[in-house]
């Protein structure tokens, strides 16, 4: 069984004076473990900084319209 929990104190405990590439969707989670944070998108790096460096380029939050037809098979 897989706990998240568990393994973010791993993470946390390991992280210094090391470099600790993690991979999430989830901004609040990379605040929470991580000291810098990069944002890739299409394999380049678009920025990185702390998560208030962030949050003062990009806003407060983004909203993504997504737009879909549903169709019955």
């Amino acid at each position: 069984m897989y706990c998240f929990t568990c393994a973010r104190k791993e993470i946390i405990s390991s992280k210094k004076e090391r470099i600790i590439i993690l991979s999430t969707l989830d901004l609040n989670e990379a605040e929470s473990i991580g000291d810098t944070i990069a944002i890739i998108s299409n394999g380049k790096l678009i920025s990185q900084g702390n998560f208030e460096f962030l949050q003062k380029s990009f806003g407060e939050g983004n909203i993504i319209d997504i737009e879909y037809e549903l169709k019955r098979v």
